[in-house]
């Protein structure tokens, strides 16, 4: 689509309000004031407010209608007189392209400012059917239109920063749009509700007499950052001990989106957590808990450092995410408080250019900061059967984007290994329990597979649950709020991969498509890492150092026979198996379960051997298990998931460790 350069000949565009509060109800007028050359019959505007303003529920576009009045979202138009009176003699038509009919849209579709198809929000356009507009006259579009008792439009749920409203005029009536110039256009801004809740976040792993990072941050109820530096913070220690500021803390300003920051001491070895309550008794916040340790060890083991990331989330550079610039890398930091972060857009034509992938190499590079915040590079291939969709990761932070059509895993693998990029690049399998229909079979040939570019697995992400194939279960992919995929039929699923033999390690991850990576509920993953670098994560994984959860930062550790989740081990004839988890909850715990295979006999499948139950109002914060194993089978595979006992944001709070693979010679 060409673009028009002159904004006194094309015409100019205004919006009002030009800003809205999240989840709120309203009408929005955009205004095209019509420029010399005038249009002619036939002619017309095509206007585009910002993919975010048109993000809904379940990861897909809200439906804005120009046919019932009644219903909500509903768009119309009028011609007017440089007066503000109706131009005589001139009628309009006002319709949405690619119109369909639901709540819920998600598909190609026509947006202005992209090629053809390749967006999936919508385009409102207005065309003169009668007459001709003359220099000075106007076109007025209603969002959220309630003169007929319409509900009328809102506001993004999930804010950001400004961003321009996109318009394209055929002045002439001959069917060709021509994008108005940038300085034509209007911005339009989206603002957090009020703040409901304050997040606390403190460094998983402490030591006494070592001073430890906190952040907080106040979020509204669609976990939306408020900046509120006139708020002040009142902390105590809810457990263990530990040596805080001096006096109440201000939370921080716009320049981190509300994010504070500061330091504590921890005095005494133990589980480690704070409370805070803002100075007029509306914001409430209870930390994660903290492993406060006698001394550090940074060896990358089970007593090294524990960090929290997401890599598997979407900006405005995928055909069907949002954002605006470097938001996403925002929002990841100061917002969900997360350690580590990567953007993995689509790697379809329609989506990423060559240009917007090295802007993300330098959003990447940008957003670094080893020992604070650590970025790795990477992007999603969606692959169809026999792969399945998988995240690709590059280690140094460089690295090039193949598009979908130019190479599968396998090729992928083999490139590494060409390339001798062992140690360099991996790739991951994603939400491999949806996007398989009920009926539709096995997506996901798992004698496919390299170890060696292959580490972990998503057990968990915003789509629901890919662990088991288990309809019933309160996080199943088809009773998610977020997707409309799932669950597939049994042998798609994490442990189908490991009967099939796959020393996989499990990570959860968002595949958040608002620039909200790390929202709570939507999918995290927890890696031990001797530090806090691209580096050490990124061999972390390699080592399958992990473990996924659903957004709550519960403390795991897990050991069999002394070698910490992710390991392999040998035992002898007649030795035995002891297990030993280790699990701080951010709230009452329910039940914890040890999961053992015989690999010998894989159609057993896997077995709770093992479980503590936390009935009523009774669990712990904290719990140690050791339990042998008096019979284990000569080829296992062990590993942990953990229950706590209250939802968090309408959700399970779960999280499921790394298996550890036992073998005896």
């Amino acid at each position: 689509m060409r673009s028009l350069e002159d904004p006194l000949e094309s015409g100019t565009l205004t919006i009002t309000p030009n800003s809205g509060r999240a989840g709120t109800w309203g009408t929005w007028v955009v205004t095209y004031t019509v420029g010399t050359a005038g249009i002619a019959t036939g002619g017309g505007i095509q206007v585009a407010l910002p993919e975010r303003w048109h993000q809904w529920w379940r990861n897909a576009a809200r439906n804005v209608q120009s046919v019932d009045p009644t219903a909500p979202f509903y768009v119309t138009a009028s011609a007017t007189k440089s007066a503000h009176t109706d131009r005589p003699g001139v009628h309009v038509h006002c319709e949405v392209l690619d119109a369909t009919e639901g709540e819920y849209a998600k598909g190609f579709r026509r947006n202005v400012g992209y090629p053809p198809e390749s967006r999936y929000a919508w385009t409102v356009q207005v065309n003169v059917i009668e007459g001709e507009l003359q220099p000075g006259d106007s076109i007025n579009i209603v969002y959220g239109d309630m003169s007929h008792g319409g509900r009328g439009f809102t506001p993004p749920l999930w804010t950001g920063s400004p961003e321009r409203v996109r318009a394209a005029v055929d002045l002439e009536g001959s069917g060709d749009y021509a994008l108005l110039p940038e300085a034509a256009l209007p911005w339009l801004s989206s603002e957090p509700g009020p703040p409901v809740e304050l997040l606390i976040v403190l460094e998983s792993r402490s030591a006494v007499g070592e001073d430890m990072r906190v952040r907080m941050v106040a979020l509204d109820k669609f976990h939306n950052p408020v900046p509120a530096p006139e708020t002040a913070v009142h902390l105590i220690v809810e457990s263990g001990a530990a040596t805080l500021p001096q006096g109440p803390l201000k939370l921080g300003d716009a320049a981190t989106w509300g994010c504070r920051g500061f330091r504590i001491t921890p005095t005494e070895v133990g589980a480690l957590r704070l409370r805070g309550t803002s100075n007029d008794g509306q914001l409430y916040g209870l930390s994660n808990p903290s492993k406060v340790a006698a001394v550090t060890a940074a060896d990358g083991s089970s007593e090294g450092g524990l960090y929290w990331g997401d890599i598997h989330s979407h900006s405005n550079y995928s055909w069907d995410g949002t954002g605006t610039r470097d938001d996403h890398f925002r929002y990841a930091r100061y917002a969900s408080l997360l350690d580590i972060y990567s953007a993995t857009d689509h790697n379809d034509r329609r989506s990423m250019s060559q240009e917007d992938w090295q802007q993300n190499v330098a959003y990447t590079a940008k957003w670094y900061a080893p020992g604070e915040f650590a970025t790795i590079l990477g992007y999603e291939a969606s692959f169809g059967a026999p792969y399945g969709h998988h995240n690709v990761f590059y280690r140094s932070g460089q690295g090039p984007l193949h598009y979908i059509d130019e190479e599968n895993p396998e090729e992928i693998w083999q490139r590494g290994e060409r390339e001798h990029l062992e140690g360099e690049i991996f790739t991951i399998p994603h939400h491999t329990g949806g996007f398989a229909r009920p009926g539709g079979g096995v997506k996901h040939d798992w004698s496919i597979h390299d170890p060696r570019f292959r580490p972990s697995i998503e057990i968990y992400s915003s789509h629901g649950l890919s662990e088991e194939y288990a309809p019933d279960h309160p996080l199943s992919m088809d009773v998610s709020d977020f997707t409309f995929n799932g669950p597939g039929d049994p042998g798609n699923y994490t442990v189908d991969a490991w009967l099939a033999g796959l020393k996989l390690g499990t990570i959860g991850s968002s595949d958040n498509h608002g620039s909200q990576p790390g929202k709570e509920g939507f999918g995290i993953m927890a890696v031990w890492a001797s530090e806090l670098t691209r580096e050490a994560v990124f061999d972390a994984i390699r080592n399958r150092r992990t473990y996924g959860s659903t957004g709550s930062r519960i403390y795991l550790e897990f050991s069999v026979n002394g070698e910490p989740m992710g390991g392999e081990i040998s035992i002898a004839s007649g030795e035995l198996v002891e297990v030993h988890v280790e699990a701080l909850g951010t709230g009452p715990l329910r039940w914890i379960h040890i999961l053992r295979a015989d690999l010998d006999r894989p159609h057993d499948g896997f077995s709770v051997v093992h479980q503590e139950w936390f009935p009523g109002s009774s669990g712990p914060l904290d719990f140690n298990l050791s339990w042998t194993d008096k019979t284990p089978p000569d080829r296992a595979v062990y590993y942990v998931r953990v229950r706590q006992r209250d939802l968090v944001h309408g959700r399970v709070a779960q999280a499921w460790s790394s298996p550890v693979w036992v073998m005896r010679v």
